[in-house]
């Protein structure tokens, strides 16, 4: 009887050897980067109103105030609008523009059927407000940005050259 309950243990603490892993790698399944919980998020549709709120919240929209989403697909260009009601007190305003650029990039990527972003914030001088889409992307960057948004490499490769910063904090939590 003793014999069988120690097998019986033995197997038990295998079996949870064999589904949680030793622990030991490095690269853990557990660890994820900025680009690849993006990519998981990708949204096929502009009108899936829940999952353009989780890229924006991912991509970081809400560090820079508080914002709302809406769409405008009656024609196209089909845009993402993006309208801060207030910016927090520490953004800088000399790059917010710059940092829309990005946003709004990794937004076309990930939103399949998105053809702009526009955004609107509050200035020193007024309501400021812009919008890229898809051509100048491509234009700018010399890529596809839509085609990026197809294959999780690319997009990872398009994470990283709009935000080295994330990517080498990422390779140092690998290492």
């Amino acid at each position: 009887m003793i014999k069988r309950l120690l097998t019986l243990a033995v197997l038990v603490m295998v079996a949870m050897l064999c589904v949680t892993g030793c622990g030991n790698d490095k690269k853990s399944a557990e660890q994820t980067t900025f680009a690849s919980s993006l990519y998981a998020a990708k949204n096929p549709y502009i009108e899936n109103t829940s999952a353009n709120n989780d890229l924006a919240r991912l991509v970081g929209v809400n560090s820079y105030g508080k914002y709302t989403l809406s769409v405008q697909d009656d024609e196209h260009p089909y845009t993402l609008q993006i309208r801060f009601m207030y910016l927090h007190g520490d953004t800088d305003l000399t790059t917010m523009d710059q940092n829309m650029v990005n946003i709004a990039t990794l937004l076309l990527a990930l939103i399949d059927d998105c053809e702009q972003v526009s955004w609107s914030y509050p200035g020193d001088s007024g309501l400021v407000e812009g919008a890229v889409g898809v051509d100048y992307i491509n234009e700018t960057l010399g890529t596809d940005v839509k085609a990026a948004g197809q294959d999780e490499a690319s997009f990872t490769a398009l994470c990283d050259r709009l935000y080295p910063d994330k990517a080498a904090s990422a390779e140092t939590t690998d290492q």
